[in-house]
């Protein structure tokens, strides 16, 4: 669906302005994000498959339409601090036992190994990949 990792961040990009020219009357979950492509949810985690390394710039992404949502007043932050924390990984420091705070990097085999785990506990289901990993 994605021909490159460049048009599936602008992608995101262009629906999380879409959030904000709607004054977050949509809220950005990757359920509306699919829905605003026109395809599944199912497929949008495969091309997070595809693409692991944006996984981070999207959350980062994510994180900021949801903090200008509780900054300009539109959303609760009690329920963006929960989003934030369960889609962006966010945790408050007494949930913290390490306290190395540098980002560490996966692999794509580890993340695809993860994300696909996730898939299948969550039922989604997973086609065959026809594409080169």
């Amino acid at each position: 669906m994605f021909k490159t990792q460049d048009i599936w961040e602008n992608q995101w990009e262009a629906f999380f302005q879409e959030v904000r020219d709607s004054d977050f009357k949509i809220f950005p979950t990757k359920t509306n994000f699919a829905k605003r492509i026109g395809t599944s949810y199912s497929t949008v985690m495969k091309t997070f498959v595809m693409y692991p390394e944006s996984f981070v710039t999207i959350n980062n992404m994510l994180a900021d339409i949801l903090v200008e949502g509780v900054a300009l007043k539109y959303w609760q932050s009690g329920m963006i601090i929960f989003s934030m924390k369960n889609w962006c990984g966010w945790t408050d420091k007494r949930d913290t036992f390490n306290t190395d705070t540098t980002k560490k990097l996966v692999s794509k085999e580890d993340f695809k190994e993860e994300l696909l785990d996730y898939m299948q506990r969550e039922g989604i289901k997973v086609l065959p990949n026809t594409t080169k990993d």
